[in-house]
């Protein structure tokens, strides 16, 4: 169960039913002083999501229906699809990836030029074995029109299976972006090649 203090803290009791997102009201966020209400599912980790044994991942994605994304709550969901991602990635649970998939979608349809959303979107589609040769030449006009943001770069390089070029871009990342991109399920693909640059 979820829970909101008078500061509008969130707090997750390990209690998941198939309809938690009709018992919890609604959940809020502090957004220049607004109480915007979210999904209560955007607290989750990927450890959370895996250590859960009934969370009902139909309930996630109706709560989204339930809670319709707003400009306030865009990052929130699309850091929900992240760790559903990760989740998938330590388990492989193909449910959690197709949730992922839907998080995603809900986030494109809102807002389709995001930037974020789509790279998650062909994360996914890496994931599942469907990049497209269509989204291949999608991804290289990202690079392309995003030259100068090496983090971007790399984790189109990362998608595309670029060995060469990812180097080029990760080795271009400040020793912070380096650090912190290893949290990003979009480096799950480079794993190996990060492990090997960093030996050297």
């Amino acid at each position: 169960m979820i829970t909101i203090d008078g500061d509008n803290s969130l707090f997750l009791y390990n209690f998941f039913g198939n309809q938690l997102h009709e018992e919890v009201r609604f959940a809020t966020m502090d957004a220049a002083k607004e109480n915007i209400p979210i999904t209560p599912y955007a607290i989750l980790q990927a450890n959370d999501i895996i250590s859960v044994s009934n969370l009902s991942c139909q309930s996630v994605r109706s709560s989204i229906e339930k809670y319709p994304i707003q400009i306030q709550t865009l990052g929130s969901v699309q850091l929900m699809s992240l760790e559903f991602i990760k989740a998938y990635d330590e388990i492989k649970n193909d449910e959690f990836l197709s949730t992922a998939a839907y998080l995603t979608n809900a986030c494109r349809k809102f807002k389709p030029d995001s930037l974020e959303s789509e790279l998650n979107e062909y994360q996914i589609l890496r994931r599942q074995g469907k990049l497209s040769q269509e989204v291949g030449y999608r991804l290289i006009e990202l690079k392309n029109a995003n030259s100068e943001n090496a983090l971007v770069c790399a984790a189109i390089c990362s998608i595309l299976d670029n060995e060469l070029e990812f180097e080029l871009f990760y080795n271009k990342l400040s020793p912070q972006e380096k650090e912190k991109s290893l949290s990003f399920p979009v480096f799950y693909f480079a794993k190996n090649w990060i492990a090997v640059i960093s030996d050297e």
